[in-house]
């Protein structure tokens, strides 16, 4: 399933920017698969998680 934040980016895109969703929802898949045991295993030394609220915060 899609988040409805992935979906509402991509509305506001110009109709020539605009992801089709299938790509969409395959790249949100992969986010979600992205646990952080697994980017760890992957080699990455650091692993951040991002929430709703930490996306409101100013710039």
């Amino acid at each position: 399933m899609l988040s409805r934040t992935c979906g509402e980016h991509d509305g506001r895109r110009t109709p020539s920017r605009r992801v089709p969703q299938a790509v969409l929802v395959w790249q949100h898949g992969l986010a979600v698969a992205a646990t952080k045991a697994v980017l760890y295993a992957a080699g990455f030394t650091a692993v951040h998680t991002i929430t709703e609220v930490d996306q409101q915060l100013p710039r």
